[in-house]
């Protein structure tokens, strides 16, 4: 297997499929690949941090009661600040 150099993995991320056997992109056509891929993560980033915050709060509940219990707490509640900051952000 060929080793991806930092050029052509910046092409393949560009939307370049010669990787693949793919055609090559013409720069305006990556353009608009790179633009519907931001896209399509700024469209999901809230459903993302909502997902964050739940997996937070399961992982609450799991240690409830045990002796980790308040860095659980802690710790959930620093992702729970963070993932709402980022999600009301996004939205």
């Amino acid at each position: 297997m060929q080793r991806l150099d930092a050029a052509r993995l910046g092409d393949l991320l560009a939307g370049d499929l010669r990787a693949f056997g793919g055609p090559s992109t013409v720069e305006p056509l990556a353009g608009r690949i790179r633009a519907e891929q931001v896209s399509i993560v700024l469209r999901n980033t809230p459903l993302v941090m909502v997902a964050n915050i739940l997996n937070a709060a399961v992982f609450v509940m799991a240690l409830w009661g045990s002796p980790e219990q308040t860095e659980a707490i802690l710790w959930a509640s620093g992702i729970i600040v963070a993932a709402a900051v980022v999600g009301l952000k996004a939205r």
